[in-house]
């Protein structure tokens, strides 16, 4: 009798798993048509990092900006950072300073389109409905990438609220995208790099 609760204990568990996941697909692939439709965004920025030693957290905002295929731009204060598709730049107008880096897996730069596409082909997928907000929960099915876990919010609009990652030394990025404007023909220049007078250039390509 014992044996026979555990083993319909252990079927309702696989069930529920297997029904999470399936939804959680359902959902991601939805999401992933809708933003086949969007050729840029902009949005107000926000990102807070706390460490796993839970000391105070790093806090800081700004301007973010996405463009397809791969190109988007973060302005906060007086730093820069945007890529092309091809390379990432890191400009700090204060210090008249860009640091040019390979655009890599190595990278830890923002990348919203991994995150949409690629990730959540290599990992198990949970799905969880909280009133206007959408959840789906992303853990590598294998030790091949750098985070633990990511937690994608999706507002009723169906497009990207929040973004939590989780890495491998439990620290914890959140960044929030609010007032998100879409299909507003974000200018080519965003994502362009232009050498000024007096800036020193770093290319570690």
């Amino acid at each position: 009798m014992t044996k026979n609760i555990f083993l319909l204990v252990c079927v309702l568990m696989y069930s529920n798993i297997f029904g999470q996941s399936k939804s959680a697909e359902v959902f991601m692939k939805s999401f992933q048509q809708k933003f086949n439709q969007i050729s840029d965004l902009k949005a107000d920025f926000s990102q807070k990092i706390i460490s796993s030693s839970r000391i105070r957290g790093t806090e800081l905002s700004g301007k973010f900006y996405y463009k397809k295929s791969g190109k988007y731009r973060i302005e906060v204060n007086d730093k820069i950072l945007f890529s092309d598709g091809i390379a990432i730049y890191n400009l700090d107008n204060k210090l008249l300073r860009v640091v040019i880096s390979p655009l890599d897996e190595s990278t830890s730069a923002f990348s919203i389109e991994k995150i949409i596409y690629e990730f959540p082909k290599t990992c198990i997928l949970s799905y969880t409905d909280e009133g206007n907000s959408k959840i789906i929960e992303m853990m590598p099915k294998n030790s091949g990438l750098s985070f633990k876990k990511i937690s994608l919010h999706v507002n009723s609009e169906n497009l990207p609220q929040k973004i939590q990652v989780i890495d491998l030394a439990e620290n914890q990025t959140t960044i929030e995208l609010g007032r998100l404007i879409i299909n507003s023909n974000v200018p080519e220049s965003k994502f362009v790099f232009t050498a000024q007078k007096g800036l020193e250039i770093v290319d570690l390509r």
